[in-house]
């Protein structure tokens, strides 16, 4: 059976997996994000299975292939402007006109936007999976994705098999399409199993320190300036306490800089803005905690990959899933309250040692309902069921 995956891809934490001539080549290709793609695409290879990853790239003048061991590239171009307008119509096209010349039998489309309508479009067999609730989604951002919204209810309705990251968008993408829709949940990154080679992780706390660290976003959402008023409290209990932050719009220079900067609230904080995703790792490798304060998720790649780590998460419960995701290896926090956060790090810190039995928990849970080829298992039975 012969995969091909449609969505955002993250060419430089894959580059090592193509021919060393076309590295050079790539890297003026980076793409446009897509960790959860860019991973599942790995753990396939590793498992041996044949993949063709098809992305689009403003870069790209037209459509480029690119091949490596176990895993073809295919990346086509997009525009920056004007996508909603005509309901993505040029992407659309290249998309399906590249799904067709990869030959694949089943293809598997990630969002509901262009690569779900661009696979829908191909008259290959389809898969799409539900990466967020579209209605929820819609209070957080700007008038203009109100037609992105209508795209995206639309191909629910237009398409037969999908899956969802999370029980809740599962269950919006089942009223909307009338389908049944499993839950298949983003997997840790294989580079988690390298970083753990060494032996078990450091236990957090281990030296009397306070290291948070929260991968997040400028956008309002994400509640970066929340996570910052309950460090600005946790610094006035424990002054040696660090609080590192990144994401784009997170740069020492940017507005979220320059608005702690006036509220007093930028001692002891890094702003790192975005990194490269082996970085960001590194640095929740390196922290004891990770604070993730943000009022909406469906299956946040920063706190399976904090679990998957071994790290302490405390995770704002105001978003559907943050229970399904977190389980027991990890404590639950209202978003809205920064006194809440702050009181549940610094009582972490003090029982250090329940602290490590949490973390133990989250790496347990990790190493099952997360790792990486359960998830690539889970998507193989569903192509079949695409299939037949």
């Amino acid at each position: 059976m012969k995969v091909c995956i449609a969505g955002p891809f993250n060419v430089p934490g894959a580059i090592h997996a193509f021919r060393e001539d076309d590295r050079h080549m790539l890297a003026e290709l980076p793409g446009m994000g897509g960790y959860c793609v860019t991973e599942l695409a790995l753990a396939r290879r590793s498992m041996g299975l044949d993949t063709v990853v098809i992305s689009l790239d403003p870069r790209a003048s037209g459509i480029e292939r690119f091949k490596g061991d176990k895993i073809e590239y295919i990346v086509c171009p997009r525009r920056m402007k004007g996508l909603l307008r005509d309901a993505y119509a040029r992407e659309r096209r290249v998309l399906g006109e590249a799904i067709r010349m990869a030959g694949a039998d089943v293809v598997h489309a990630h969002w509901l936007s262009e690569y779900a309508m661009g696979a829908l479009d191909s008259g290959v067999p389809a898969l799409i999976t539900l990466h967020d609730h579209t209605l929820i989604m819609l209070k957080y951002l700007d008038a203009r994705w109100i037609l992105g919204a209508l795209y995206a209810l639309l191909t629910l309705r237009r398409g037969r098999f999908f899956t969802g990251v999370s029980p809740s968008v599962a269950k919006f993408g089942e009223r909307v399409s009338g389908s049944k829709i499993p839950v298949i949940p983003n997997s840790y990154p294989l580079a988690v199993r390298e970083m753990r080679s060494g032996g078990s992780p450091a236990k957090p706390f281990a030296t009397g320190s306070l290291r948070i660290v929260s991968l997040l976003g400028s956008i309002g959402f994400k509640n970066a300036k929340g996570g910052l008023k309950a460090f600005g409290l946790i610094k006035g209990q424990v002054p040696e306490a660090e609080y590192t932050l990144v994401g784009p719009g997170l740069d020492k220079t940017g507005p979220l800089a320059r608005w702690a900067a006036a509220e007093g609230l930028d001692e002891g904080v890094r702003f790192m803005g975005p990194l490269a995703h082996d970085k960001a790792l590194d640095m929740v490798a390196k922290s004891d905690v990770l604070l993730h304060p943000s009022l909406q998720e469906a299956c946040p790649n920063a706190v399976i990959e904090a679990m998957s780590l071994g790290r302490v998460v405390v995770v704002a419960r105001n978003w559907a899933d943050a229970e399904w995701v977190v389980e027991d290896g990890g404590i639950l926090v209202d978003g809205r309250r920064p006194l809440e956060m702050a009181e549940a790090i610094v009582q972490l810190r003090s029982k250090s040692e329940d602290a490590w039995k949490i973390a133990e928990k989250a790496m347990k849970i990790a190493e099952t309902k997360y790792a990486p080829e359960n998830v690539v298992m889970l998507y193989e039975n569903e192509y079949r069921k695409v299939l037949s």
